[in-house]
């Protein structure tokens, strides 16, 4: 079965049986589109060829690119979604979900800020109101 009819019938899925909001169900559209975009073959790629390889190599272009590890992981989710709709929909097509294979990057968590001594003292001085 080639991509473009596949994906068509997820979106159809995401907006009709789990009640996605238009805005994800855009989202989905946006990140899978730009994935068959840079296919070779694009819209006439089946879906059964497509292998853990033209995934990650979709995921360092986009990181090549400057998206961040945030994004990054956010068209791999899409794109794992997606396979494992096409898994479940059609068995006989995909034997595993290809992006199972793909990591997630690694998302830079910041710790939060620390109020100084001063700062922490003013506000123990603050009288409460019971």
């Amino acid at each position: 079965m080639k991509i473009k009819p596949c994906l068509d019938e997820y979106l159809e899925y995401l907006a009709v049986h789990r009640h996605l909001s238009p805005l994800t169900v855009a989202a989905n559209r946006r990140d899978l589109e730009n994935f068959i975009q840079a296919l070779p073959g694009q819209e006439t790629h089946s879906i059964a060829t497509i292998e853990e390889l033209e995934i990650r190599a979709y995921l360092m272009q986009r990181s090549a690119q400057g998206a961040a590890a945030q994004s990054l992981a956010r068209y791999r989710s899409h794109l794992k979604n997606f396979f494992a709709y096409c898994l479940q929909q059609y068995p006989e097509l995909l034997v595993s979900n290809p992006v199972e294979l793909v990591s997630t990057p690694k998302i830079k968590r910041t710790l939060p800020e620390v109020l100084d001594v001063h700062t922490l003292l003013r506000l123990l001085d603050i009288p409460t109101n019971s």
